[in-house]
């Protein structure tokens, strides 16, 4: 098995990293995971190539979502950059974006505070 690389492991508690690295280590836990990868038409680019969309590709057609949604982007996800972010508007009504500066991937544990605050937030503003 090849090492898992994570720019940022210190943001993590030890236990719960140790126990995050041993479930990803057992193999039948991570064969779905990896055919749905295998299976997968996206062609990941290379980290430093600019953000496009595939050639040919155009979105299917969506209803738009009409519920209240809270979304909670980190700033620094390596593996799901900003630009994301782009034209979800369009396809949500009720849409409140919380940006998460300084953080990666592993948002919500590299920043529970940031996370629990924008969800209490976002219950409190829809009254649940």
């Amino acid at each position: 098995m090849q090492e898992i690389k994570w720019d940022r492991p210190s943001e993590m508690e030890t236990e719960e990293r140790e126990a995050l690295l041993k479930d990803w280590q057992d193999r039948d836990s991570a064969f779905g995971m990896l055919n749905w990868y295998r299976a997968s038409p996206i062609d990941v680019p290379p980290l430093d190539a600019p953000y496009t969309l595939p050639e040919g590709w155009t979105p299917p057609p969506l209803p738009k979502l009409t519920i209240p949604t809270l979304v909670i982007w980190a700033m620094d996800d390596l593996a799901l950059p900003a630009e994301n972010l782009e034209g979800l508007e369009d396809v949500v009504e009720d849409l409140t974006i919380e940006r998460v500066a300084d953080c990666g991937h592993f948002v919500p544990w590299e920043a529970p505070d940031k996370v629990n605050a924008a969800m209490e937030a976002f219950l409190a503003s829809t009254g649940s």
